[in-house]
């Protein structure tokens, strides 16, 4: 059985693609001709993620980090990275919420909740050596693997 092919326009230029490749798969041969990261794709004029797939003759138009819409898609990936980066790092049952507030400059403000405590000496509330001896009662888990530091609360 044949694959379909489908004529796809990419700056003036027309070529084929089987159907079922991703947009990501083309903008990976056209990226050399991008100052900039390409992030998203316009099919159509419509918005759509790199990792669609074509599934009809349609124009492309790639949208890199160098443009506002880019940028901000991009700046929104890292933050559910950062998420994913925080419960990885301290364990999905010690954290109880993550808050991402705003940016700040090329950064992000955020706090969270949850069973867990910075792993430097300066930040352990329980006022310890980081090594997870802590006081009776103290609320917070020792957590041995580094994560950034944050503001937390209980």
């Amino acid at each position: 059985m044949e694959t379909k092919r489908y004529q796809v326009e990419i700056n003036g230029e027309k070529r084929a693609y089987p159907e079922g490749t991703t947009y990501l798969e083309i903008a990976k041969e056209y990226q050399d001709q991008y100052d900039n990261d390409i992030v998203l794709v316009f099919v159509n004029e419509k918005l759509q993620e790199l990792r669609k797939k074509v599934t009809k003759d349609c124009r492309l138009r790639f949208v890199t980090t160098g443009e506002e819409l880019g940028n901000m898609a991009y700046r929104r990936g890292v933050s559910f990275l950062l998420i994913k980066a925080v419960y990885d790092a301290a364990g999905h049952e010690n954290v109880k919420k993550v808050r991402i507030h705003y940016s700040v400059d090329k950064g992000f403000y955020f706090t969270l909740k949850g069973n867990l405590y910075l792993d430097r000496e300066q930040d352990a509330p329980d006022g310890g050596d980081g090594s997870g001896n802590r006081k009776a009662g103290n609320p917070y888990r020792r957590c041995d693997r580094k994560i950034p530091r944050v503001r937390y609360e209980r």
